[in-house]
């Protein structure tokens, strides 16, 4: 009897046990709204309402809940087709980038980088991107229908400044069109885009390889369209570094003339190397050939060089009467030795000339430096040799001058430089005057005469 009465007491015990348990369970889902921050609960702002900040249910409300609140447009707990992440409806154009909805990209319309109907920007895909410069888009990438395989329109002749890049079956092409003719805006006024190392100087960059558009290092300009300098941190072969660690002590790697320093020497591996206290390169241009301006020891050769206008072009200057001695002023970036002093004529001539370099001296033609002898200009490119057969300059400023018979002559010109000229009668068949003559006259035209110097350097 004992052991029945143990064993209904026992089973009593547990349901009291599971009855406070329940009641304890029911107790915490019902607090919600109370103020107090119970078990299970995120929050508690003392009511049971939604768009608080707390739902009824006692959780945070935020976007991406499920729960549509007051300043949300959707909420589909997450990005559907219809919403976007941010609980805003789904739409191309809209910043938001919806993969659920098919959007590749969304820049809030057309970039370089995202179509405007939100997907990867492709020639061939059949929407033209004026932000990638395309002129056209067929959706292929055929040439001669029209839009070639880089989607420029194909045109009979380019219209620069027209909006669209065109291209002419014959190759004559633009790699962009920002619809204006303006140079330094990105796009150039022929069309070209504009870049550092495209070979011409743009705002913001102190050189461009020649600056003429021939690309890339020169002896003045680094890579990045800075200045050439020993010490700025941009190693430079064509200026004859072999490194830049951007200081100028040596000892540490790289000495203070930018070569690089080590063991040993090893010419022609395109390096130009010091080794501390012994051997070293002035050059490297990665051979061990000579007369090729650095020699099969890594030393500097001289290099051939001119200095003023030795590119032909056409329009003559022939205002000038016969019997003038004529100068025109030409910049050495660097010291040369001079060899030869030349003009370009532009038409068959039987003029007698003779040519001669000045000093300058605060702005003008001083002192004789060198003069040809006399020779008849026919048509073409002189290049006469100097009566004192090699004169070492110094860089800065100088005058080619020149001294004509009769007005035959028409030296050709570089057609839109203008420069400035100084002039004054001289006799061609006495000597070339050792002084500039002090009472000249001044001319400045809108051509300059293609006069230029010859040497080494």
């Amino acid at each position: 009897m004992k052991k029945i009465i143990l064993y209904f007491t026992l089973i009593l015990s547990v349901f009291v046990y599971m009855g406070c348990e329940k009641d304890e369970i029911t107790t915490v889902v019902n607090n919600c709204g109370n103020d107090k921050l119970d078990t299970g609960e995120e929050c508690d702002d003392g009511n049971t309402n939604n768009n608080d900040g707390c739902s009824s249910v006692c959780k945070y409300e935020k976007c991406g809940d499920g729960v549509l609140q007051e300043d949300e447009t959707c909420d589909d707990g997450g990005e559907s087709a219809d919403c976007d992440s941010d609980c805003t409806a789904s739409a191309c154009g809209d910043g938001v980038i919806n993969a659920a909805a098919g959007e590749d990209c969304d820049d809030a319309g057309e970039s370089a980088e995202c179509n405007n109907n939100c997907t990867l920007p492709v020639c061939g895909d059949g929407v033209k991107n004026a932000s990638t410069n395309e002129g056209c888009d067929d959706g292929n990438t055929t040439a001669g229908d029209n839009c070639d395989d880089i989607c420029r329109k194909e045109v009979t002749a380019p219209s620069c400044g027209n909006g669209i890049v065109e291209v002419t079956a014959g190759g004559n092409e633009e790699t962009c069109d920002d619809g204006n003719t303006t140079s330094d805006d990105g796009c150039s006024s022929s069309c070209w885009l504009e870049f550092c190392g495209d070979g011409y100087v743009q705002t913001g960059e102190e050189c461009d390889g020649d600056g003429a558009g021939t690309a890339g290092e020169t002896l003045y300009c680094d890579s990045d369209c800075t200045f050439a300098s020993c010490g700025d941190t941009v190693t430079n072969a064509a200026a004859n570094e072999g490194c830049d660690d951007g200081g100028i002590i040596p000892g540490d790697g790289c000495d203070d003339i930018c070569r690089l320093e080590v063991t040993s020497t090893t010419c022609g591996n395109g390096v130009v190397e010091v080794v501390v206290g012994g051997v070293t390169e002035t050059c490297d241009d990665g051979n061990t050939t000579a007369g090729d301006g650095c020699d099969e020891l890594c030393s500097s050769e001289p290099v051939e060089v001119f200095y003023g206008n030795y590119t032909p072009f056409n329009g003559p200057i022939s205002s000038w009467i016969p019997g003038y001695i004529v100068a025109q002023k030409v910049t050495l970036s660097a010291g040369m030795i001079l060899t030869d002093i030349g003009m370009i004529i532009n038409q068959a001539s039987t003029t007698r000339v003779k040519l001669a370099l000045y000093s300058d001296v605060s702005g003008t033609a001083t002192n004789m430096v060198a003069d040809t002898s006399i020779f008849t200009a026919t048509l073409g490119d002189h290049m006469q040799p100097i009566n004192q057969g090699s004169v070492n300059l110094n860089a800065g400023d100088y005058w080619i001058a020149f001294i004509y018979s009769d007005t035959t002559l028409n030296p050709d010109t570089d057609g839109g430089n203008t420069s400035t000229y100084i002039y004054i009668a001289q006799s061609i068949d006495v000597a070339t005057p050792s002084v500039f003559p002090a009472s000249y006259f001044t001319y400045t035209a809108g051509q300059s005469l293609n006069l230029y110097i010859h040497g080494l350097q």
